[in-house]
């Protein structure tokens, strides 16, 4: 259903939700660990990020990942 990914929720939808992203970024850190959750950026990722950036997309960020 979700594509076996469970994403933090988007920078853009904080905008209207009832609490604070912060509120949560304890409980992220923690689930993540829990999951091990890796935020390491390797060189083919750092390129498309890169680009993006260029490309007018200022958005774009890191999406962390659960590899076994």
């Amino acid at each position: 259903f979700w594509g076996l990914a469970s994403l933090r929720m988007p920078v853009s939808e904080w905008s209207n939700y009832p609490i604070d992203r912060k509120e949560l970024e304890f409980y992220y850190n923690i689930a993540e660990q829990m999951m091990l959750v890796t935020k390491t950026l390797y060189p083919l990722t750092q390129t498309f990020l890169s680009r993006l950036w260029e490309g007018g997309f200022p958005e774009a960020t890191i999406t962390p990942r659960a590899e076994n």
